[in-house]
């Protein structure tokens, strides 16, 4: 099991539950996607290293965080954590270079997208629709083209430099009711429409 390279556990009907202690659950270091719905644990196991992943996708998980401190990710591309309702913190992605989609829709507990996702350069799609305590968006990469913070009912502000994108081709704000709409911000929506 050293070499398995792709994991898919799908629990289409709920009816099935795998259930690990925390240290019975060993991934091998050389998975390129893994796909988990309801991932039963806080945190991926401390001994995985995810250098190899392509996809991660552990909807409706037990996540807090997938990791202490910085992994290396240089292949990752797609990272979808969606309806993970207890993740606190979004991943450290900093060593992701080639991550191009960032899904964390209803990741309710969130607060932040932290400064470092201007430096994600080729990252197009960030979807945190649904994620009701994020107040706040740091930064966004200059080539971003879709973001999704609807109904992000927190979110007090954006990025400065976001009228200044101009790859940017969707960026859907309804039901941001505490966000602060500047003259700035509401001009450059009225140009994506």
């Amino acid at each position: 099991m050293h070499e398995l390279r792709i994991l898919k556990l799908h629990n289409y009907f709920s009816t099935c539950r795998l259930c690990f202690s925390q240290g019975d659950l060993e991934l091998p270091d050389a998975l390129r996607f893994l796909y988990w719905d309801e991932y039963p644990s806080r945190f991926l196991p401390p001994s995985f290293c995810g250098e190899n992943l392509v996809e991660l996708k552990l909807q409706y998980s037990q996540l807090e965080q997938l990791w202490e401190g910085v992994q290396s990710l240089e292949n990752l591309k797609a990272i979808d954590l969606s309806f993970s309702k207890h993740l606190i913190k979004i991943p450290d992605l900093s060593q992701a270079l080639n991550v191009e989609r960032v899904t964390l829709k209803f990741c309710e507990r969130l607060h932040e997208v932290p400064s470092y996702f201007e430096d994600l350069t080729k990252l197009t799609s960030l979807n945190l629709k649904g994620c009701i305590l994020l107040e706040r968006v740091s930064a966004l990469p200059g080539n971003i083209i879709d973001v999704n913070l609807k109904h992000c009912t927190s979110l007090e502000s954006l990025p400065t430099t976001i009228c200044s994108l101009t790859s940017i081709r969707r960026l859907e704000l309804s039901g941001c009711s505490k966000l602060d709409y500047s003259p700035e911000l509401l001009e450059f929506l009225q140009r994506l429409e």
